[in-house]
């Protein structure tokens, strides 16, 4: 399992655009989760109008804030060398005319990654063929693919040296 990214790496700009700030929760999720909640859970009468009291540190609503927007603010602090950053909104309204006033760029609810990933496609996309169909397709138990993303290349390449160190 791998811990919370850490902002404070040594990471040049393009790798800290997509890697810094990112927040896993307990769940060891690939990808930072999208909290699309409008409440939160409360023990009691009492926790609830404590944190709606301000009493209590913790989210009450997702229009104030939530764990999404969190994470938001403090990648954009990062990568801006600043302190704290707040997002704001202007509404849906605004959102979708801009979206429906777009022509050149379509409207997607299903975007790729711009991180770098790596998988084993025998254990993962080809797991259902057998070791012969495979073989017949290049596809190797010591084949590894990788997906380059938008991170500093040499960040990618100190990465891959590192990695590949631990086996030679």
């Amino acid at each position: 399992m791998k811990a919370n990214i850490d902002p404070e790496q040594d990471w040049r700009l393009a790798t800290k655009l997509v890697r810094g700030g990112t927040k896993r929760s307990p769940f060891d999720e690939t990808s930072e989760g999208l909290f699309m909640t409008s409440g939160y859970v409360y023990g009691s009468a009492e926790e609830a109008e404590r944190a709606f009291k301000g009493e209590d540190q913790r989210f009450v609503y997702s229009r104030y804030a939530n764990p999404t927007v969190e994470m938001f603010e403090s990648r954009l602090a990062m990568l801006e060398g600043a302190a704290l950053c707040r997002g704001t909104s202007s509404g849906m309204a605004a959102v979708f005319a801009v979206l429906n006033g777009l022509r050149l760029v379509d409207i997607s609810n299903n975007l790729g990654d711009a991180k770098s990933l790596a998988t084993h496609p025998a254990t993962t996309t080809h797991q259902r063929f057998t070791p012969e169909e495979r073989a017949e397709m290049g596809i190797g138990d010591g084949l590894v693919r990788l997906s380059v993303g938008l991170e500093d290349a040499e960040d990618i390449c100190d990465d891959l040296d590192r990695a590949l160190a631990a086996v030679s």
